[in-house]
Order: structure tokens, then C-alpha cells, then sequence
């Protein structure tokens, strides 16, 4: 099993942390927030600010904090799971929104099969 590592969330630096295993805690309690999959299945997490409540995709927070590790997503494409669910950092990777999940592209967005 993999080391779990937190780093600072995205927009909320203050208030939460995300880990490479794609959960998120609140840095004054240590509290792990509960996530939601929405119906198409990519794990969500609710994050207050002072008053406001913001909902966030979990993968996008793992891919933000992590992005020394993941690269930065390139245009044209989004971010993707290989497990539908699972947003660990393990699990994270970019392609076309089009494509299925464990298909790779060539730089022209040509899909030639394999896994990423």
C-alpha cells in the first residue's frame, strides 16, 4: 500500500488538505470529509468558506495540489480515472473527454489503444 501524502487544497489552503489517496480533512480538526460519486460516478466533496459552501470534485483537488507530480492537464482534455470512483493520485490521469478511461492518444488526439 502506498504512502499517504497531504498537501494544501486548492483554493482552501487555510481550511483543508487533500491526500494522494484522494481524501480531504480539515487541517484544525483532522476531520476527513465525507465524499459523494455523483451519478456519473466522479467523487465530490463539500468545502465551506466562512459562510459559503462550495461542492468540488475530489480528482480535481488530487490533480491541483499535485500537479508537480500529474504535470498540468493539457488543453483539450480533462482529467480521468482508471478506476470510475477513485480519485487517488494512482488512479488520475489526462485525456480527451471523449475517449473511454485506459485509452492513450497520440499527440494529435489519435487513439492507439493501451493504457496511460
Amino acid at each position: 500500500m502506498q504512502d499517504e501524502i497531504w498537501r494544501p487544497c486548492p483554493d482552501f489552503e487555510d481550511t483543508y488538505e487533500v491526500s494522494s489517496l484522494g481524501r480531504v480533512r480539515n487541517r484544525a480538526t483532522g476531520h476527513i470529509k465525507a465524499t459523494h460519486v455523483t451519478t456519473s460516478g466522479h467523487p465530490r466533496v463539500e468545502l465551506n468558506d466562512k459562510s459559503t459552501v462550495h461542492f468540488r470534485s475530489v480528482g480535481v483537488l488530487v490533480a491541483r495540489a499535485f500537479a508537480d507530480v500529474l504535470g498540468v492537464c493539457p488543453k483539450g482534455q480533462s482529467i480521468r480515472y482508471r478506476i470510475k470512483g477513485d480519485a487517488s493520485l494512482s488512479s488520475i490521469h489526462f485525456g480527451a473527454a471523449n475517449v473511454p478511461t485506459g485509452v492513450a492518444l497520440t499527440k494529435r488526439g489519435r487513439v492507439i489503444g493501451g493504457d496511460f
